[in-house]
């Protein structure tokens, strides 16, 4: 179809494979008020518009989509959508489907009940993940991750100190770097240190953490506290453990030093070095 505009009603739909659009004028863009599915092929158009898109087959999208956009699943699973995103997409996401988000970025709300790829600096918006969800992360994530589905490590995630994962948090070999959170202070007459809960539903799986113990006057550190029912096994990589001027190993003489503990209560357990 060559225009120098397509317009869909509010009423209207318009199936069709992504590259058979192609707009005379760069500037134009696909006004979609109604229903717009794309069955494959690549979209360099802009889509504007108060519609929806439907990712019904493999497509990549260059271009910016302005509107909310649905990656779906046939009935008999045969032919899920799958979507390769290196644009913008500044409406709501629901996928259903596959969703590659690597390289691209979605400023709206994400829901997702199928598999999703991405950097979380990627994902501007909230992050529902089902239970039938598994999102596949890296970057840095300063945000809560709700639902019951499950997060893999994606080589290495960062939290910073907001991050916070409602279901299932996956290893998946990787690496969980979590000296980049600062805390707030806890109120101790005693001591301006602020410490950093980040809680996880569940954690599975094999990997490394790195995690922050500075507990001079003006430091940080953080606590991982992980419901009950994890099985994972994680070696610790990084301790960042100093003291007022000095940086110090744990042990048994220094009562002063800082030691590794779990903590646990109310159905949870968790590890912390204080």
């Amino acid at each position: 179809i060559k225009q120098n505009a397509i317009t869909i009603a509010d009423s209207g739909s318009l199936t069709t494979a992504a590259d058979k659009i192609a707009l005379n004028d760069a500037n134009s863009a696909i006004a979609n008020n109604g229903s717009l599915t794309l069955t494959g092929g690549t979209n360099n158009n802009a889509i504007t518009g108060d519609g929806t898109t439907t990712i019904s087959g493999t497509v990549t999208n260059n271009a910016t989509i302005g509107q909310d956009v649905a990656i779906s699943a046939n009935k008999d699973d045969t032919q899920k959508g799958n979507l390769t995103n290196t644009g913008t997409i500044s409406g709501a996401v629901t996928n259903a489907g596959t969703l590659d988000n690597t390289n691209g970025t979605i400023t709206g709300n994400v829901t997702n009940s199928g598999t999703l790829t991405s950097a979380a600096e990627n994902l501007q918006g909230a992050i529902a993940n089902n239970a039938d969800g598994a999102l596949k992360l890296s970057g840095t994530l300063d945000k809560i991750i709700s639902g019951a589905g499950t997060t893999n490590i994606n080589g290495e995630l960062a939290f910073e100190s907001n991050a916070n994962i409602e279901g299932t948090l996956n290893m998946n070999g990787g690496t969980l770097d979590l000296l980049g959170s600062k805390g707030e202070d806890e109120g101790d007459d005693d001591t301006s240190n602020k410490i950093t809960d980040h809680k996880i539903g569940k954690l599975a799986g094999t990997g490394t953490i790195k995690i922050d113990s500075d507990m001079s006057g003006d430091g940080s550190a953080d606590r991982l506290i992980v419901g009950s029912g994890s099985d994972a096994t994680v070696t610790i990589d990084s301790i960042n453990i100093t003291k007022e001027h000095d940086t110090i190993i744990p042990s048994e003489s220094a009562p002063e030093d800082k030691h590794i503990q779990v903590i646990g209560g109310e159905g949870a357990y968790g590890v912390s070095i204080v």
